[in-house]
């Protein structure tokens, strides 16, 4: 590996890149304003940038034609539907929107390695995958799709994500699965209204709702890892605000989640069959929809071994988890076809939650990040 004497624009710039994506978030599916950011920040660097899905996502390659592995690195673009409260000057401009999880800072922490990847002569390519709808859980499986993504022929793919309440700059590991599958199922009944006062004459959906409340949860099973599911109710509702009408339809949804995409297949098998079987009971029509299916992130065993040699010989902080953690990413997607290994990175044991709308990204992470990604690299060119 050769080195070039280019000035290297870390950390001052970058951490202005942050607050400058920050300050004018995107949401799910219109993330073309923080794409142009990035363009913008990668145009002064000798790499081929590619917007993909319909430039709301980006791939920035830096490769010195010398034959090796291709590695991708990958973040995310999209924000948050949710007002900020946010008193820093960088706090969003955009009323209802903010990067409440931290993607704007995953950005940046790729950005941060462009010049290290440009003056550093290494064999292979480097990818840096900035990647639109991940909160939807659409974005992965849109850029499979890519004909530039499919071009780049991966070998190997890294992903990561901030984690509050764990101590700030602290590696957090696991092998195998790393988040769960999940996935939003919604029962929709149908009957039919009556007056209120002979509600006898319709067909009421209520019973049924009330027997589907208590029973689906019931399917959950939270105790052992193996034969970890958690069905948890977020939306019910029955007939519409009235005092003279019996209610003839209502809508339930439940957001299920497991440790296995397999295993979450068989369980929303399992509520559809319970569901329908409840709705005959009571007369009911029923329709059933899936919403923001992720599967299971995997970590593979070379890649994940990799990981950790890289954390040890460099005397990063890390602690590994025990259990997968039950929110869901779909990094999934990659794991699924490319061999590669998602981890956690510490972002303080007070910093506001996840999606709190007090959040913002500790920029003290992306300088470790930073040295980490330099050393990931080093380790596979070597």
């Amino acid at each position: 590996m050769q080195s070039h004497s280019k000035k290297n624009i870390y950390p001052d710039d970058i951490i202005s890149l942050r607050h400058r994506i920050h300050q004018d978030p995107s949401l799910s599916g219109h993330e073309e304003k923080t794409v142009n950011h990035l363009v913008d920040w990668f145009s002064s660097f000798n790499a081929s940038i590619t917007p993909i899905c319909e430039s709301r996502g980006l791939l920035v390659t830096f490769d010195h034609g010398i034959s090796g592995k291709s590695i991708v690195l990958r973040a995310e673009t999209d924000a948050l539907p949710i007002m900020t409260t946010s008193n820093k000057t960088w706090a969003s401009k955009t009323i209802g929107v903010s990067h409440a999880c931290g993607h704007d800072g995953h950005a940046a922490t790729l950005a941060s390695l462009a010049a290290f990847l440009e003056e550093t002569v290494f064999p292979g390519k480097v990818t840096l995958l900035f990647q639109p709808d991940e909160e939807r859980g659409l974005g992965a499986a849109r850029v499979l799709k890519e004909e530039a993504f499919k071009q780049l022929k991966p070998d190997l793919i890294f992903g990561f994500h901030n984690l509050p309440s764990y101590p700030l700059g602290t590696f957090v590991v696991k092998d195998k699965v790393f988040t769960a599958a999940s996935c939003g199922v919604k029962i929709k009944l149908s009957g039919e209204t009556a007056h209120a006062s002979t509600p006898y004459t319709g067909v009421s959906p209520t019973h049924a709702v009330m027997e589907l409340i208590r029973s689906i949860p019931e399917m959950s099973q939270t105790e052992n890892q193996d034969d970890f599911r958690l069905i948890t109710l977020t939306h019910a509702r029955i007939g519409e605000e009235t005092w003279g009408i019996a209610p003839g339809e209502a809508t339930l949804c439940f957001t299920v989640r497991t440790f296995s995409t397999q295993e979450l297949s068989q369980l929303i098998n399992e509520i559809m069959d319970k569901s329908k079987t409840i709705a005959s009971k009571h007369h009911l029509g029923i329709n059933t929809s899936e919403h923001e299916y992720f599967k299971a992130t995997y970590n593979h065993i070379e890649p994940y071994s990799q990981l950790i040699h890289c954390l040890k010989s460099n005397g990063f902080d890390y602690m590994m988890k025990k259990e997968p953690f039950p929110w869901s990413e779909d990094f999934g997607n990659y794991t699924e076809l490319i061999e590669g290994s998602f981890f956690g990175i510490g972002a303080g044991l007070d910093h506001p939650a996840l999606h709190a709308p007090d959040y913002d990204y500790p920029d003290e992470t992306i300088g470790i990040m930073h040295r980490f990604f330099q050393s990931l690299l080093k380790q596979y060119w070597s």
